[in-house]
């Protein structure tokens, strides 16, 4: 079953309600990384925006089916203080929902949308453009990025704050939309903006603290390798685009991250 590529909010967790109610206890410790790396359609749960950190955004559940399709109705729903839709589905983890929109970020019961716990994020600035792709989730951090180029560390048992570090300037027309991809220890994130002529690259943050670790350009600068791809006018690659839009893939057996930088099609938000 492929997941859908755009729900509201309220209709994701009526969907998924459905589709959790048969699962015991809901968890508040969160997926380790092993639950993370598990193969692509073995696990019950949809633990990154696109189902796995493999991308393939397959599930192995039966319950739906060309059958049961037509039996699907809404057993709960859940509004936002705010009117905007969520672009990618839901976090579901041992019975629970995790949804954000641009700026809140709530944890609700998958079959009943009772919340949980709810955190709001209060703009420090200008927001250049307002996506909401998604968080992402382990049993240490829940973590999302902001529409001014925060990325934050929430309690996953209480949506409490526990770091903020702007990572992108949104004065420059940077925003982050690309839900932060966990790997091990490092969170791998990077901003969005080329809309606004800006520049892509990917940069790693300690999961602890958010601290920076590694980065790289999309877009080679100057004198990097591959800059001579650009064409004789370097000039252009001070504002060469190449941003993050939407979610990283990780193969954990090779240990490679797959970036695709730049405006995607919509078959692929």
């Amino acid at each position: 079953m492929k997941l859908p590529r755009e729900l509201s909010a309220a209709c994701a967790a009526a969907l998924l309600g459905c589709l959790l109610a048969p699962v015991a206890s809901p968890a508040t410790s969160g997926p380790t990384q092993a639950d993370l790396n598990r193969a692509p359609g073995t696990g019950a749960d949809s633990l990154f925006p696109d189902h796995d950190v493999y991308g393939q955004r397959y599930s192995a559940r039966k319950e739906i089916n060309a059958t049961t399709v037509g039996r699907i109705q809404q057993v709960c729903q859940c509004t936002f203080p705010e009117q905007a839709r969520a672009r990618t589905a839901p976090i579901a983890d041992h019975g629970r929902l995790y949804v954000r929109t641009a700026h809140h970020t709530v944890a609700l019961g998958g079959a009943t949308c009772k919340v949980i716990w709810a955190s709001t994020w209060i703009p420090m600035g200008r927001e250049p453009f307002n996506s909401q792709r998604s968080a992402s989730k382990n049993d240490r951090k829940s973590l999302r990025g902001t529409s001014d180029g925060y990325l934050l560390a929430l309690d996953p048992a209480s949506g409490a704050v526990l770091w903020s570090h702007q990572i992108a300037d949104a004065a420059k027309g940077y925003f982050l939309s690309t839900p932060p991809l966990i790997v091990d220890d490092l969170i791998i994130s990077g901003p969005a903006g080329a809309e606004w002529a800006t520049k892509g690259r990917v940069v790693a943050f300690r999961l602890s603290d958010g601290s920076p670790v590694w980065s790289f350009d999309t877009i080679p600068n100057v004198g990097a390798p591959g800059a001579d791809t650009s064409g004789p006018d370097l000039t252009v690659l001070a504002s060469a685009g190449g941003s993050l839009w939407t979610a990283l893939s990780y193969d954990p057996e090779k240990q490679w991250i797959y970036v695709h930088a730049g405006g995607s099609s919509a078959g692929l938000l």
